[in-house]
């Protein structure tokens, strides 16, 4: 019997996961061999419950790590690679090897794929890389890689037997995506969560210049039919009980006709779930969110990713931005969660549009909308981008979401450093990401907060600074420059760790006594009134009392108006009538905030 492990990704800086649906899929079909057990090993998971200990060495991570994968005793071990984490997998599988040369290690995933020759030229422990989508070609893969007989195979890059610098890279098959089997979700290493991910198909047929999934996907859209993912969700249904999905698809929305016909059959069958899926937004219209809404559709990401029209003819998004319009409609109209998602940094972009951008988050978010997301645009393996601007692209320590900052040491640099091509995504050329290095964190974390539980004192910076998201977070950064880069300078792990034990709420409040105190007192009284509201909402206390110089019920009542009316120390009550409302009184009154 062969032991396979697929390790899946390795992220510490989540403590909620997605499941691995790729993997899943390669050992489900793994398991329908007799010869082959296969297993996953989700480290991030591990971590996050406790199972195994975090260490502040990273040396003293990978070692836990190698340790626990050979009490397993595999044949082979094959590591799932994200841009993010590609670096740990090369450390990991190096320990691996160096404890135990028998062992096979293989790479694969997107990365892995789109970077095979350069890693098997650069890292000598690596044996092969399964390239392209594996569920056709994984298992003969796996049964010559024991062997070391792969050169007949398809899916595999491996080095030559003459000369190993020489890497040969045999593409796979386009799958079928009906033909697919079933993923077990009872796996070894495998927890549901109240919502379930099912993988409908594969592929976009548009041509953003950023993405590299549509390189690894080759643009061929490809979605299994109504009766196949119908049928999924029933077994579901009767397996696990839960009604709640996400249908992975880089762009459900592109077959109009194919959704209404889904969402019919949905409403017909009487199969009462929720779902959430990602669109783009020229592929959305009344009808089909009708539709997709009376079908159970509450959730839809939507990638913008710019509010320039300059810029969207640049990366070849292409989106009419006067669709916008037509966005607020649905977020105002429908009771479905919209994200979002924007992307600011490319090497054109000016300013300008930068503000355009920002313009629009802010319009939208005004609107309602449920999650934005900035996020620093990246230099990925095989985009059009990143071969337009390799030449100019240079080591950048700045987190973005495709790299594990905060997991990086002498080695990792090393590799990253010599490796270019591997690890582009830790580069970049001079942009308004490198002006403005941590405005996708402001406005993920601190540019909501104060939006949405602070109004009177966004309107008062607004009126000091200007309107607009870019005046602020460059105040934040010239006055709080300590905390602030503190903060989000360490990646992902502590930044969303320090928003929910309320840290982000702290440095606001550096920021506002730093900024309003020392001439607008008064100013200053109504921030830290509504700061302690915020912080009362997010207690688990019943009440609060607290004292101000000002009477700071007074002047938001009055919008900061008649201030030397209203000197005079007062002391006010917070309860909660629910866990959205805050009461406050004083005087035998009461307002709600």
């Amino acid at each position: 019997m062969m032991n396979v492990i697929f390790v899946n990704c390795i992220e510490f800086s989540r403590d909620y996961r997605d499941l691995p649906l790729g993997i899943m899929s390669l050992a489900s079909v793994c398991n329908l061999e007799e010869d082959i057990n296969a297993a996953i090993v989700d480290f991030g998971s591990l971590y996050s419950s406790g199972k195994l200990t975090m260490f502040s060495d990273l040396d003293d991570n990978i070692e836990e790590m190698s340790d626990y994968l050979l009490a397993i005793d595999p044949d082979i071990v094959s590591f799932y690679g994200l841009c993010s984490s590609y670096h740990l997998n090369v450390m990991l599988s190096k320990r691996l090897k160096i404890k135990n040369p028998n062992i096979v290690i293989l790479f694969g995933g997107p990365h892995a794929s789109l970077t095979a020759v350069e890693t098997l030229r650069a890292f000598p422990w690596i044996d092969y890389i399964g390239v392209d989508e594996g569920e056709q070609t994984i298992v003969p893969l796996l049964r010559g890689a024991l062997k070391r007989s792969v050169t007949s195979l398809y899916g595999v890059a491996f080095r030559d037997e003459v000369n190993s610098y020489k890497v040969i890279k045999n593409p796979a098959p386009i799958c079928n995506v009906d033909d697919l089997p079933m993923i077990d979700y009872s796996l070894e290493g495998i927890q549901l969560s109240s919502s379930v991910p099912i993988d409908v198909g594969r592929g976009c047929p548009f041509g953003c210049i950023y993405c590299s999934t549509k390189t690894f996907w080759k643009q061929r859209f490809r979605l299994k039919s109504i009766e196949r993912i119908i049928s999924e969700i029933n077994i579901l249904i009767r397996r696990s009980g839960v009604t709640n999905f996400a249908f992975v698809h880089d762009l459900f929305t592109v077959n109009r006709r194919t959704i209404f016909d889904f969402c019919k059959q949905l409403i017909e069958r009487d199969i009462k779930i929720t779902w959430s899926c990602s669109a783009r937004l020229d592929t959305l219209s009344d009808e089909l969110l009708d539709a997709m809404y009376n079908a159970g559709c509450r959730r839809i990401y939507l990638g913008i990713e710019s509010g320039s029209q300059r810029m969207q003819k640049i990366i070849n998004k292409n989106l009419n931005l006067d669709l916008i319009e037509s966005l607020i409609t649905y977020i105002q109209k429908y009771n479905i969660e919209f994200t979002c998602s924007f992307i600011y940094g490319f090497p054109e972009e000016s300013v300008k549009d930068l503000e355009s951008t920002l313009s629009v988050i802010k319009m939208i978010w005004e609107a309602g909308v449920q999650t934005v997301q900035l996020h620093k645009a990246t230099f990925l393996p095989g985009t059009e981008m990143y071969k337009k601007h390799y030449d100019k692209l240079k080591y950048n320590n700045l987190c973005t979401d495709f790299t594990e900052q905060s997991y990086i040491n002498e080695e990792a640099i090393g590799y990253i450093t010599q490796n270019k091509e591997i690890f582009p995504q830790f580069y970049t050329t001079q942009s308004v990401a490198t002006q403005f290095p941590y405005l996708d964190i402001f406005v993920l974390y601190f540019y909501p907060t104060i939006s949405s539980y602070m109004p009177n004192t966004n309107a008062i910076l607004s009126e000091l600074l200007g309107d607009g998201i870019l005046p602020l977070y460059s105040s934040f950064q010239n006055v709080v420059p300590d905390l602030f880069e503190k903060i989000v300078s360490v990646g992902g792990a502590f930044i969303e760790k320090t928003y929910r034990t309320g840290q982000i709420f702290n440095i606001i409040g550096a920021y506002l006594e730093r900024f309003l105190r020392p001439n607008r007192a008064a100013s200053y009284e109504i921030a830290l009134f509504e700061m302690d509201a915020v912080r009362f909402l997010r207690s688990n206390d019943v009440s609060l009392t607290k004292d101000y110089s000002f009477d700071v019920l007074a002047l938001v009542a009055a919008g900061g108006a008649c201030l030397d009316a209203d000197i005079h120390e007062i002391s006010v009550l917070f309860s909660k009538s629910d866990k959205e409302t805050v009461i406050v009184k004083y005087n035998n009154t009461e307002s709600k905030k």
